[in-house]
């Protein structure tokens, strides 16, 4: 399929004509910003790596309507599944992790609440900064070309992630302490089987504390460094990803 097309994300599936129709924000987007005409192609996408090659049928002031020209299904282009423990951190830091993530191949956005995070939100106001963070991480799949996009689990406490992420292959966190590995040293498999799951998990501006740090170390998580510095809370994350996906061999 031709990836220079618009890409666009929907859950809805082909009627028995071959017909897709768009609804919410998606179909606002299509008509009123990129204002889009009749007869142009784009891509779709779905949650489950489907991708429909398409054409603008119809457009009204309610929905998209698209043509199916050609299928691919489950279009998933890497052949590594990572999941990142992020906890809440101060400013804009943590939605440019979203970003910066999203472009770099996190599949699974953990958004933590660990006992040293400065960041604490009101309950009112949870669904809103949720809403806020899936449309984030929409965005940046489609300026990176990402089927699928990324999941966006609600937010965690340890425990919860722990249990999210027990079945992982490679289980890692950035960790300041003693007794840590490189993590080229971790990284280090001789033969990479087809769908390779890691986890990542890295601490809040205060770290994590030593309890926490125990309680991910039981749970089979291997502290690494990343060198003689200290890295910011929203450097060290896409700092891991970004070694991670080299070593790995998802970057030439």
């Amino acid at each position: 399929m031709n990836k220079s097309l618009r890409l666009f994300y929907t859950e809805a599936k082909p009627n028995n004509e071959k017909l897709i129709t768009i609804i919410g924000e998606e179909a606002h987007h299509i008509r009123e910003v990129l204002r889009m005409k009749l007869g142009e192609k784009c891509r779709i996408a779905n949650s489950k790596g489907d991708e429909y090659f398409s054409k603008i049928a119809n457009i009204t002031k309610e929905r998209i309507v698209l043509k199916v020209i050609k299928e691919h299904f489950n279009a998933r282009n890497s052949r590594i599944k990572i999941t990142l423990g992020l906890p809440l951190i101060k400013g804009d830091r943590f939605e440019r992790v979203l970003e910066k993530g999203t472009e770099l191949g996190v599949d699974v956005f953990c958004p933590l609440i660990l006992e040293r995070c400065e960041v604490r939100i009101p309950e009112k106001k949870i669904k809103q900064r949720q809403e806020r963070w899936e449309k984030i991480i929409y965005e940046s799949s489609r300026q990176s070309n990402r089927i699928p996009p990324p999941l966006k689990k609600p937010l965690l406490n340890l425990e919860e992630f722990i249990y999210e992420t027990k079945k992982d292959d490679i289980k890692i966190f950035g960790y300041i302490g003693e007794n840590q590995k490189s993590l080229h040293e971790v990284l280090d498999i001789k033969e990479l089987k087809e769908n390779l799951s890691v986890s990542i998990l890295t601490g809040p501006e205060g770290d994590l504390s030593p309890e926490e740090s125990k309680k991910v170390m039981l749970a089979g998580f291997i502290p690494v460094s990343l060198g003689p510095r200290i890295l910011r809370a929203d450097t060290a994350p896409i700092s891991i990803i970004s070694i991670i996906q080299y070593t790995l061999g998802e970057m030439p």
